[in-house]
């Protein structure tokens, strides 16, 4: 009886997780979209000029973007298993 319970539990948490995940991607991919729509009318000039005028070092926000993406590309994997 007692496993039983806990497992219902674990599958509960387990979708509650799954969910709250699905919903973060769906929110992440609404943002780089918006993101995407507002830096693909700017020129490269224009986007290191801002990147200069806000003291922006584009390398290390280069460096920090990647390992963004490659930190929700292994959550993705996982979710998909």
């Amino acid at each position: 009886m007692r496993k039983s319970r806990l497992r219902k539990f674990s599958t509960a948490t387990q979708r509650n997780t799954d969910k709250r995940l699905t919903e973060s991607f769906d929110k992440l991919g609404v943002l780089m979209d918006a993101l995407a729509e507002d830096v693909a009318t700017l020129s490269d000039e224009e986007i290191l000029k801002e990147a200069s005028v806000e003291e922006i070092d584009v390398r290390q926000e280069a460096c920090r973007i990647r390992e963004l993406l490659a930190q929700a590309a292994m959550l993705a994997k996982r979710q998909n298993r």
